[in-house]
């Protein structure tokens, strides 16, 4: 049950009207009002002054290998998270698929793939300059000749 407290019926009808006209006019004028700034004094010119001291030489970054493109060179190469048969593989490569160098460490060599952006490291020995019509056959031992037949005669 809820009680309201009944006011008289006189009881502050005419000054309501003018708190509330009264707290309106002062809210519009406080967010109309100008936010105070501080004023600067006028810059006078300055004398030269001395140039800012270099700062300390740093090692230049090591020199990136030229980004020209590489070509995959056999049927499908490991994509590796660290330079060595035991990291990971993170992706594999199809022949003649492109990719960038970025850095050299021994016989690996870290590279970007074009197409999707991944980065990981592959044997240098597997790359190319130049794409390849089809993949190197491996070389495999020559076979050693059918041995000949001998004759019956001689076998008696």
């Amino acid at each position: 049950m809820r009680l309201r407290a009944r006011l008289p019926v006189s009881a502050g009808r005419n000054r309501c009207p003018l708190r509330v006209v009264a707290l309106v006019a002062f809210l519009a004028a406080a967010c109309a009002a100008p936010t105070p700034t501080t004023r600067r004094p006028p810059s006078s010119p300055r004398a030269p002054t001395k140039p800012a001291p270099a700062p300390a030489s740093r090692p230049a970054p090591p020199a990136l290998p030229s980004l020209s493109p590489w070509y995959v060179m056999v049927p499908s190469l490991n994509v590796r998270r660290c330079p060595g048969v035991t990291c990971s593989r993170v992706a594999v490569l199809p022949l003649n698929e492109v990719v960038l160098r970025l850095r050299e460490d021994g016989e690996w060599v870290e590279v970007r793939v074009v197409k999707t952006g991944e980065t990981g490291w592959v044997a240098a020995r597997f790359l190319g300059d130049r794409p390849v019509a089809s993949a190197p056959k491996p070389s495999t031992p020559a076979r050693p000749a059918p041995a000949e037949t001998y004759k019956e005669e001689f076998l008696e």
